[in-house]
């Protein structure tokens, strides 16, 4: 039987089986009246009174029109509040802030997501990074670099930053830190990471070093047990952080199918 398509409302935090654009459909919906105001010829307006102008543009023979371009139109006013919060985006307002980034994003992230088959190697941390089981349909923001990481996380320049990271819509963190031999400045770079997201309220679901090998000096500090980064001298797990996750290391031409088995085996 075919998989329905699922969508996620970062909301009310329900998933939505339907159609591709059941986001846009919902939002717009009688659920999220007092979630969602318009930016309507200059002015905002809430979400019912967008109802109303809807109501009182429709022709003699009931049929709606999109305000903005008039070009889309529809018996059935629903498809044309989905049209309007799909096109125009950029005029949707919520109130609460901290939900717009993710309404900007979800399309654009959603279209990254080619493939759930990924080879590590240098320099593709992020793609690694998106391919993870059902954790690619929870994204909701990536930054692919250092600077993007620590505009984000109000970082200073002195702080050491991981190479990327991406954001989900439970509001935790995946971190990553490529061509990384040597194990223990990889980890520092983790960590600075780890403590921005405990100061910003949030945490990490996993930290991942990216690598060939570990070199001579880390060599003699750690090892590994499958993808689980441990001290050699006591063979106990490394953590990032008090009471964080486990740090895992990948060599480079794991599959991020393999990682993701291998993840969900582990004790994590």
């Amino acid at each position: 039987m075919k998989k329905k398509k699922e969508s996620y409302c970062f909301i009310c935090n329900r998933v939505l089986v339907g159609r591709s654009d059941s986001v846009a459909r919902h939002i717009m919906s009688n659920r999220h009246l007092n979630d969602v105001k318009i930016d309507y010829e200059g002015r905002i307006i809430t979400l019912i009174e967008f109802k109303e102008v809807l109501d009182k543009i429709k022709n003699n023979k009931r049929v709606f029109f999109c305000p903005i371009c008039w070009k889309y139109k529809s018996v059935n006013r629903d498809d044309v509040e989905r049209h309007f919060a799909s096109r125009y985006r950029d005029k949707i307002h919520f109130t609460k802030p901290q939900h717009r980034n993710k309404w900007l994003n979800i399309d654009a992230i959603r279209k990254k997501k080619a493939t759930t088959r990924v080879i590590a190697y240098k320099g593709n941390y992020m793609e690694f990074l998106m391919s993870w089981g059902n954790l690619m349909d929870h994204i909701d923001q990536e930054f692919p670099t250092e600077n993007k990481i620590k505009k984000k996380l109000s970082m200073t320049k002195s702080d050491f930053c991981c190479d990327g990271a991406v954001h989900y819509i439970d509001c935790k963190y995946s971190i990553i830190e490529d061509k990384a031999s040597n194990v223990y400045h990889a980890i520092d770079q983790l960590e600075d990471v780890g403590k921005a997201i405990r100061r910003a309220g949030s945490s990490v679901k996993i930290a991942l070093i990216m690598g060939d090998k570990l070199n001579r000096k880390s060599a003699q500090i750690y090892s590994l047990r499958g993808i689980k980064l441990i001290y050699k001298n006591n063979k106990k797990e490394v953590k990032l952080l008090k009471n964080g996750p486990n740090i895992l290391y990948v060599k480079y031409g794991i599959s991020s199918d393999k990682f993701w088995e291998l993840y969900n085996e582990g004790d994590f």
